[in-house]
Protein backbone atom coordinates (compact mmCIF):
# COMPACT_ATOMS: atom_id res chain seq x y z
CA UNK A 1 0.00 0.00 0.00
CA UNK A 2 1.01 3.78 -0.20
CA UNK A 3 -0.62 7.12 -0.58
CA UNK A 4 -1.70 8.25 -3.88
CA UNK A 5 -1.29 11.88 -3.31
CA UNK A 6 0.09 14.51 -5.78
CA UNK A 7 1.58 17.63 -5.68
CA UNK A 8 -0.72 20.20 -7.47
CA UNK A 9 0.98 23.74 -9.13
CA UNK A 10 -0.63 26.59 -9.33
CA UNK A 11 -2.41 26.24 -12.38
CA UNK A 12 -3.98 23.06 -10.78
CA UNK A 13 -1.67 20.83 -12.96
CA UNK A 14 0.33 17.80 -11.94
CA UNK A 15 4.39 18.16 -12.68
CA UNK A 16 6.23 16.67 -9.88
CA UNK A 17 6.41 13.52 -7.86
CA UNK A 18 7.94 13.99 -4.24
CA UNK A 19 6.91 11.85 -1.62
CA UNK A 20 8.07 14.80 1.16
CA UNK A 21 4.12 15.04 1.24
CA UNK A 22 3.30 14.76 5.00
CA UNK A 23 3.37 17.35 7.43
CA UNK A 24 6.73 19.38 7.54
CA UNK A 25 7.79 18.13 4.40
CA UNK A 26 8.26 14.35 5.63
CA UNK A 27 8.59 11.59 3.29
CA UNK A 28 5.82 8.93 3.18
CA UNK A 29 5.66 5.92 1.24
CA UNK A 30 3.98 6.21 -2.25
CA UNK A 31 1.97 4.02 -4.41
CA UNK A 32 4.30 4.77 -7.52
CA UNK A 33 7.70 5.03 -4.85
CA UNK A 34 6.63 1.09 -3.62
CA UNK A 35 6.05 -0.23 -6.99
CA UNK A 36 9.71 1.17 -8.11
CA UNK A 37 11.26 -0.27 -5.20
CA UNK A 38 9.89 -3.10 -6.21
CA UNK A 39 11.34 -3.12 -9.06
CA UNK A 40 14.80 -2.40 -7.64
CA UNK A 41 14.69 1.46 -8.54
CA UNK A 42 14.90 3.98 -5.52
CA UNK A 43 12.91 7.16 -6.59
CA UNK A 44 13.36 10.46 -6.18
CA UNK A 45 11.82 13.72 -6.07
CA UNK A 46 11.74 15.37 -9.56
CA UNK A 47 9.24 16.14 -12.56
CA UNK A 48 7.19 13.57 -14.57
CA UNK A 49 8.62 13.30 -18.20
CA UNK A 50 5.62 13.38 -19.94
CA UNK A 51 7.37 12.91 -23.28
CA UNK A 52 8.27 9.28 -22.52
CA UNK A 53 5.92 6.45 -24.16
CA UNK A 54 2.64 6.50 -26.46
CA UNK A 55 -0.57 7.32 -24.67
CA UNK A 56 -1.88 4.89 -22.81
CA UNK A 57 -5.08 2.28 -23.69
CA UNK A 58 -6.47 0.08 -20.79
CA UNK A 59 -7.40 -3.04 -20.55
CA UNK A 60 -11.51 -3.19 -19.30
CA UNK A 61 -12.12 -5.50 -16.42
CA UNK A 62 -14.89 -7.26 -18.04
CA UNK A 63 -12.34 -7.89 -20.96
CA UNK A 64 -9.83 -9.34 -17.81
CA UNK A 65 -12.74 -11.56 -16.55
CA UNK A 66 -13.72 -13.02 -20.09
CA UNK A 67 -9.96 -14.64 -20.46
CA UNK A 68 -9.90 -15.81 -16.80
CA UNK A 69 -12.56 -17.72 -17.00
CA UNK A 70 -12.37 -18.77 -20.52
CA UNK A 71 -8.78 -20.14 -19.58
CA UNK A 72 -7.20 -17.77 -21.86
CA UNK A 73 -3.80 -17.97 -19.93
CA UNK A 74 -1.56 -16.85 -23.83
CA UNK A 75 -3.58 -14.13 -23.80
CA UNK A 76 -3.28 -12.64 -19.98
CA UNK A 77 0.41 -13.64 -20.05
CA UNK A 78 0.75 -11.48 -23.70
CA UNK A 79 -1.01 -8.60 -22.24
CA UNK A 80 -0.01 -8.22 -18.29
CA UNK A 81 3.42 -11.23 -18.00
CA UNK A 82 6.63 -8.90 -16.86
CA UNK A 83 4.66 -5.65 -16.98
CA UNK A 84 3.55 -3.30 -13.64
CA UNK A 85 -0.31 -3.60 -13.29
CA UNK A 86 -2.34 -0.87 -12.04
CA UNK A 87 -6.03 -0.81 -11.42
CA UNK A 88 -8.16 2.10 -11.31
CA UNK A 89 -10.62 3.81 -12.35
CA UNK A 90 -11.25 5.67 -15.88
CA UNK A 91 -14.63 7.02 -15.12
CA UNK A 92 -15.26 10.04 -16.97
CA UNK A 93 -16.36 12.34 -13.48
CA UNK A 94 -14.06 10.30 -11.09
CA UNK A 95 -10.59 11.14 -9.89
CA UNK A 96 -9.92 13.46 -12.64
CA UNK A 97 -6.81 15.69 -13.01
CA UNK A 98 -5.24 18.27 -15.29
CA UNK A 99 -1.47 16.98 -16.94
CA UNK A 100 0.39 18.36 -19.32
CA UNK A 101 -0.39 16.05 -21.96
CA UNK A 102 -3.16 13.96 -22.95
CA UNK A 103 -2.34 10.63 -21.95
CA UNK A 104 -5.21 8.63 -22.44
CA UNK A 105 -5.49 7.40 -26.19
CA UNK A 106 -9.21 6.09 -26.00
CA UNK A 107 -10.59 9.98 -25.81
CA UNK A 108 -10.33 13.56 -26.49
CA UNK A 109 -10.09 15.06 -22.66
CA UNK A 110 -8.15 18.54 -22.92
CA UNK A 111 -5.77 16.73 -20.37
CA UNK A 112 -8.04 16.48 -17.81
CA UNK A 113 -7.15 12.72 -17.99
CA UNK A 114 -7.65 9.81 -15.13
CA UNK A 115 -5.54 9.87 -11.94
CA UNK A 116 -4.44 6.58 -12.57
CA UNK A 117 -2.29 8.02 -15.51
CA UNK A 118 -0.61 10.01 -13.69
CA UNK A 119 0.62 7.12 -11.33
CA UNK A 120 1.53 5.00 -14.89
CA UNK A 121 3.24 7.68 -16.39
CA UNK A 122 5.12 8.35 -12.99
CA UNK A 123 6.51 4.66 -12.89
CA UNK A 124 7.18 4.56 -16.72
CA UNK A 125 9.40 7.98 -16.22
CA UNK A 126 11.53 6.15 -13.09
CA UNK A 127 11.66 2.94 -14.94
CA UNK A 128 12.77 4.98 -18.32
CA UNK A 129 15.21 7.72 -18.58
CA UNK A 130 13.98 8.92 -14.89
CA UNK A 131 12.64 12.04 -13.41
CA UNK A 132 13.55 15.03 -14.91
CA UNK A 133 15.77 16.95 -12.42
CA UNK A 134 16.18 20.97 -11.99
CA UNK A 135 18.81 22.82 -13.47
CA UNK A 136 21.65 23.68 -11.51
CA UNK A 137 21.00 27.43 -10.16
CA UNK A 138 24.20 28.45 -11.26
CA UNK A 139 22.84 27.85 -14.94
CA UNK A 140 20.05 30.00 -13.85
CA UNK A 141 22.26 32.76 -12.47
CA UNK A 142 24.52 32.58 -15.68
CA UNK A 143 21.17 32.93 -18.11
CA UNK A 144 20.02 35.72 -16.22
CA UNK A 145 23.37 37.67 -16.10
CA UNK A 146 22.81 37.31 -19.64
CA UNK A 147 19.78 38.92 -19.91
CA UNK A 148 21.01 41.76 -17.67
CA UNK A 149 23.41 43.20 -20.37
CA UNK A 150 20.68 43.45 -23.01
CA UNK A 151 20.95 47.13 -21.52
CA UNK A 152 23.15 47.63 -23.42
CA UNK A 153 22.50 47.01 -27.58
CA UNK A 154 18.93 48.20 -26.44
CA UNK A 155 20.29 51.63 -26.35
CA UNK A 156 18.10 51.87 -29.99
CA UNK A 157 14.70 50.30 -29.54
CA UNK A 158 15.05 48.53 -32.98
CA UNK A 159 17.97 46.99 -32.16
CA UNK A 160 16.86 46.12 -28.32
CA UNK A 161 13.64 44.55 -30.18
CA UNK A 162 16.09 42.41 -31.92
CA UNK A 163 18.38 41.81 -29.25
CA UNK A 164 15.11 40.73 -26.91
CA UNK A 165 13.35 37.96 -29.44
CA UNK A 166 17.03 36.59 -30.50
CA UNK A 167 17.57 35.91 -26.40
CA UNK A 168 14.39 34.45 -26.11
CA UNK A 169 14.91 32.25 -28.88
CA UNK A 170 18.32 31.08 -27.46
CA UNK A 171 16.66 30.37 -24.15
CA UNK A 172 13.67 28.93 -25.82
CA UNK A 173 15.83 26.46 -27.43
CA UNK A 174 18.28 26.07 -24.36
CA UNK A 175 15.44 24.86 -22.57
CA UNK A 176 14.41 22.51 -24.93
CA UNK A 177 17.86 21.07 -25.48
CA UNK A 178 18.36 20.87 -21.37
CA UNK A 179 14.52 19.50 -21.09
CA UNK A 180 15.72 16.44 -23.67
CA UNK A 181 18.54 16.01 -21.64
CA UNK A 182 16.68 15.45 -18.48
CA UNK A 183 17.46 18.94 -16.83
CA UNK A 184 14.49 21.26 -16.38
CA UNK A 185 15.67 25.20 -17.16
CA UNK A 186 13.07 27.62 -15.35
CA UNK A 187 12.69 30.64 -18.50
CA UNK A 188 10.46 32.82 -16.55
CA UNK A 189 13.37 34.58 -14.61
CA UNK A 190 15.42 34.97 -17.16
CA UNK A 191 12.57 36.36 -20.06
CA UNK A 192 11.45 38.76 -17.38
CA UNK A 193 14.81 40.04 -16.84
CA UNK A 194 15.16 40.23 -20.46
CA UNK A 195 12.06 42.24 -20.76
CA UNK A 196 12.77 44.53 -18.30
CA UNK A 197 16.30 45.22 -19.26
CA UNK A 198 15.57 46.25 -22.65
CA UNK A 199 12.16 47.97 -21.51
CA UNK A 200 13.97 50.07 -19.06
CA UNK A 201 16.92 51.15 -21.38
CA UNK A 202 14.47 51.84 -24.26
CA UNK A 203 12.66 54.19 -21.95
CA UNK A 204 16.15 55.78 -20.71
CA UNK A 205 17.03 56.62 -23.66
CA UNK A 206 13.46 57.91 -24.55
CA UNK A 207 13.75 60.16 -22.01
CA UNK A 208 17.63 61.36 -22.51
CA UNK A 209 16.22 61.80 -26.67
CA UNK A 210 13.27 64.25 -24.52
CA UNK A 211 15.49 66.20 -22.44
CA UNK A 212 18.12 66.73 -25.05
CA UNK A 213 15.86 67.67 -27.16
CA UNK A 214 14.53 70.43 -24.48
CA UNK A 215 17.88 71.51 -23.66
CA UNK A 216 18.53 71.79 -27.24
CA UNK A 217 15.76 74.50 -27.93
CA UNK A 218 16.10 76.48 -24.55
CA UNK A 219 19.88 77.06 -26.34
CA UNK A 220 19.15 77.88 -29.53
CA UNK A 221 15.58 78.58 -30.01
CA UNK A 222 15.93 82.32 -29.33
CA UNK A 223 18.45 82.20 -32.20
CA UNK A 224 17.31 80.30 -34.82
CA UNK A 225 14.68 80.17 -37.05
CA UNK A 226 11.54 77.97 -36.33
CA UNK A 227 12.61 75.52 -39.64
CA UNK A 228 16.58 75.37 -38.78
CA UNK A 229 15.32 74.88 -34.74
CA UNK A 230 13.86 71.19 -36.41
CA UNK A 231 16.34 70.56 -38.44
CA UNK A 232 19.13 71.00 -34.86
CA UNK A 233 15.89 68.95 -32.74
CA UNK A 234 15.36 66.03 -35.26
CA UNK A 235 20.03 65.46 -35.68
CA UNK A 236 19.99 66.16 -39.05
CA UNK A 237 21.89 69.52 -38.04
CA UNK A 238 25.11 69.41 -36.28
CA UNK A 239 24.52 72.61 -33.53
CA UNK A 240 28.13 72.71 -32.77
CA UNK A 241 30.31 75.65 -32.96
CA UNK A 242 32.28 76.46 -35.96
CA UNK A 243 29.84 76.68 -38.68
CA UNK A 244 29.95 75.62 -42.23
CA UNK A 245 30.51 77.18 -45.82
CA UNK A 246 28.13 76.66 -48.30
CA UNK A 247 27.18 78.31 -52.00
CA UNK A 248 23.65 79.49 -51.80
Amino acid sequence: TGYVLWRLDADRVVRRFDESIAQGGQAVPTLVGRMARHMGIEPKAGMINYAVGDPFGYVPFHKLLEWFNAGDVETLRRVFEGKPVLLGSVLPFVDRHYQQVDLADWEENDNFAPGMLIHAQALRSLMGPGLIDDAPMAAVVVMVLMAAFLWWPARHWGVGLLSLLGFAGLATGASTWLLYGGLYLPLSAILLTALLAVGSRITYSAAEQVLERRRLRRAFGGYVSPQIMEEIVEGRLDPGLGGERRKI
